[in-house]
């Protein structure tokens, strides 16, 4: 076989044009670029929703490089107001009593449009550079709205254009309600949400003047209230303050873990609460005694009190006590919810709670009932030792299931044909809902379900067994026999303190109330969007 051979001087002249080559080529300064789309909600109201992470990798001992343009594409730009692109972060000058505050230089800021380019000029350095891609929503958009962004682009100084890949994601609207440090409030927290026969939405919720602890401190029970399904809400006013009661201060009189109801029959707005008068804490890591049924200043005999609105939660009666009626002078905590209870189909007003009874050495869950529109009240049997926490609803048979915190890291579920019956442990109990050790929310609606209206439950808790992240909302259409994996809806994965509250805005949404950390989100869920895998 013939081969053509190169003349040595032609090898030798390949092999130095190579080396010449390779010597003259600088290698890349990028080793890599990673982006990750934050499964979170965009807030109205707040400075960055860091809804992209942008990871590039630098290699070692290149010259400094600058990040220069961000190119994004967003499928609705008339739902955002501006598009910036952050980072890193650095720590201010000031600090809070948390610690120092943390900022971020800012790459560049524009207006939203379908096509956006970022300029700017931000050096790298050797190892990994975080960046933020944040998205502000416009202050008036509609809470239902979902918008699709996509990050096409990154281009560096040293002339590199890197495409990227599948960095796109579809974005829901959310709302601050409440805000850490607003008013001069350290930390709001436990929700109740309720919807009126008016279709006002009232939320209630502690007030934490001082820190963030439980019970005993300074804490006040807040309402607010939306006239227009939750896209606005009035100024916050405090329901439930004992004040200076006794002699002691506000900080010995704290109220708090509220739970919220509406008498159907007369559009009546119930609020629950626990009031604690004494010089100690922790109430809930139950450190002390709380026997007895009057307030008394060394702390024993914790109180349930009520309030009531006539008017559709405008203005709220003084503090009604009804602890002589609901709690055995034997027992320790008894308290309501938190979150909310219901009005039966019979009129029946009901909340959920909870109590210590130092005589079994554990704790249940139970609920609190009125047959008379709230004159008079009575407490159900317990259902599952060992329970604390619960929400109830009423299942299309007219019985109740009552689901629980317990210390299993799932869901305990228990039903009962009437308040003052006893209680069933349900097939599905310990088995279905998993969850990290954090209060849950249970409602039931009537809902249409392939043209057919049907009472659906849905459930609502950090997802997971291990942190209070990824809130979600389930949905069952078999009274809670299953809770199908098309049927759940994951909202924020971000970690919070994970207290949430369900209600019915109208047929077609539901409405969230949720704990950040140390401040409250308010979200707008359409309930097709949940209930898409039963198409």
């Amino acid at each position: 076989m013939n081969r053509k051979l190169f003349h040595p001087a032609t090898v030798i002249l390949i092999c130095i044009l190579n080396a010449l080559n390779a010597y003259c080529t600088e290698p890349s300064p990028i080793d890599s670029v990673r982006i990750r789309a934050n499964n979170i909600p965009l807030f109205t109201n707040t400075m960055n929703n860091f809804a992209f992470t942008i990871r590039i990798y630098a290699h070692p001992g290149t010259e400094e490089t600058d990040l220069r343009k961000v190119s994004i594409s967003i499928d609705k730009p008339e739902v955002l107001e501006t598009v910036k692109v952050v980072g890193p972060s650095f720590r201010n000058s000031w600090s809070d009593e948390n610690g120092e505050v943390i900022q971020y230089f800012t790459l560049g800021s524009q207006s939203a449009r379908h096509e956006v380019v970022i300029d700017g000029k931000m050096p790298l350095r050797e190892g990994e550079n975080v960046f933020h891609v944040s998205l502000l929503p416009r202050q008036n958009v509609n809470l239902t709205e979902k918008v699709s962004v996509h990050i096409r682009a990154m281009e560096f100084s040293s002339g590199e254009n890197i495409p990227v890949q599948h960095a796109d994601h579809s974005f829901r609207m959310g709302a601050l309600l409440r805000t850490a440090g607003q008013d001069r409030v350290h930390t709001y927290r436990i929700p109740g949400l309720v919807t009126t026969q008016k279709g006002t939405l009232i939320a209630v919720y502690d007030i934490r003047y001082n820190n963030d602890r439980d019970l005993q401190e300074d804490i006040d029970v807040g309402m607010s209230r939306s006239m227009d399904g939750g896209q606005t809400w009035e100024p916050v006013k405090v329901i439930m303050n004992m004040g200076e009661w006794g002699g002691l201060p506000d900080s010995k009189n704290g109220t708090g873990d509220p739970s919220v109801l509406v008498d159907l029959s007369d559009n009546t707005i119930w609020v629950a609460a626990l009031w604690v008068h004494g010089n100690y804490s922790s109430i809930q890591n139950n450190r002390f005694s709380q026997k007895g049924l009057d307030p008394l200043p060394d702390g024993s005999g914790s109180q349930l009190i009520l309030v009531k609105s006539g008017d559709d939660g405008r203005s709220w009666s003084q503090p009604i006590n009804i602890t002589r009626q609901t709690k055995d002078p034997s027992w320790e905590r008894f308290l309501q919810g938190p979150g909310r209870g219901i009005c039966m189909t019979d009129g029946t007003l009901v909340f959920p709670a909870q109590f210590l009874d130092p005589a079994r050495g554990r704790a249940a869950s139970t609920v609190i009932y009125s047959r008379d529109h709230g004159q008079t009240w009575k407490t159900g049997p317990p259902a599952i030792p060992g329970t604390s926490e619960a929400q109830v609803t009423q299942l299309s048979d007219g019985s109740l299931m009552l689901n629980m915190r317990g210390s299993q890291k799932v869901r305990l579920v228990a039903v009962s044909s009437s308040p003052d019956q006893p209680w069933t442990v349900h097939e599905t109990s310990a088995k279905a809902l998993p969850e990290p050790g954090c209060m849950a929310s249970l409602i039931s609606a009537d809902v249409l379900v392939k043209n057919k209206t049907q009472r659906v439950l849905f459930f609502s808790n950090p997802s997971n067994t291990e942190t209070r992240s990824h809130m979600t909302i389930k949905a069952s259409l078999d009274n809670g026999m299953t809770w199908p994996a098309d049927y759940q809806l994951e909202l924020n994965e971000k970690n919070g303190y994970g207290y949430s509250c369900l209600t019915a805005i109208d047929e077609n949404t539901l409405g969230i109330l949720y704990e950040g950390i140390r401040e409250l989100y308010f979200q707008k869920i359409p309930i097709a969007d949940i209930l898409s895998g039963s198409d």
